[in-house]
């Protein structure tokens, strides 16, 4: 998520929405007292850094463990600055300010979200769904399947995968009702983007940087699309799981 004082906009940063690659890309417009909460480490990839009040404000949250397990390799620079972020906020805005509901980031930036442009990118939930299959699963030694992961994010055991707050729809919305000024369709990401952003200051040259492309376990899986995946019951699930986000958004298998 991104604050910006400079440009007067708020960035929701939707789980698996290109949002790292998004912030990575707004980042480097972002003013010196700027705020930034996600994607710290994926910015530095392509060498955009935080604006320095994140640098500032972290550098005074890290302990001295922090420092010596920088010092002696164990730990990489920025990854302890991402850590000190989350940290410093998380008393604020919950266990991990980078998704925080929407009614949180009202209440703990009230002048904010009254008068800064706010947007966010959604995604067919199908689609979605088995994007983060790929990412949860990714370093597992034996993954579940498909049809096990989303049986597990209905509540139907959990295989190890945590943390399972997979929901986006209370980081845009307070109490069901869309709470942001602009809503951005993933499957026509570059044209929402430029659409949304003509609302701000930002001068946007329409460039991001790939983030999570090799998240994906297996690329010919996915190029088959994402139905291939689904048996009859899955596909029932995700659309229970996701009903007020499919509703909103008229999205269909």
């Amino acid at each position: 998520m991104i604050i910006s004082h400079k440009h007067q906009f708020i960035f929701i940063h939707c789980r698996k929405t290109a949002g790292s690659s998004v912030v990575s890309s707004l980042s480097r417009f972002l003013g010196p007292d700027d705020l930034q909460f996600s994607a710290i480490k994926d910015g530095v990839k392509s060498k955009i850094y935080p604006p320095k009040r994140v640098l500032r404000e972290a550098l005074k949250e890290m302990s001295v463990k922090d420092y010596l397990a920088v010092l002696l390799g164990r730990k990489s620079f920025w990854s302890v600055v991402s850590s000190a972020v989350k940290k410093k906020y998380s008393a604020l805005m919950g266990g991990s300010p980078a998704h925080a509901p929407a009614s949180t980031v009202a209440t703990v930036f009230p002048d904010e979200w009254r008068g800064y442009f706010k947007f966010c990118v959604v995604r067919n939930p199908w689609d979605k769904t088995l994007s983060d299959y790929f990412w949860r699963t990714k370093r597992l030694s034996e993954p579940p399947t498909f049809d096990e992961f989303v049986n597990a994010l209905a509540g139907e055991g959990l295989l190890g995968i945590t943390p399972l707050n997979h929901q986006n729809w209370d980081m845009y919305t307070i109490s069901d009702v869309l709470a942001v000024d602009y809503v951005v369709r993933f499957e026509d990401l570059d044209t929402g983007l430029a659409e949304a952003l003509a609302h701000t200051s930002v001068d946007w040259d329409g460039w991001m940087p790939h983030m999570k492309k090799g998240a994906d376990r297996n690329k010919q899986l996915v190029r088959r699309g994402y139905r291939e995946h689904y048996s009859e019951h899955t596909a029932q699930v995700v659309e229970q799981l996701y009903e007020k986000e499919i509703k909103q958004f008229g999205y269909t298998f």
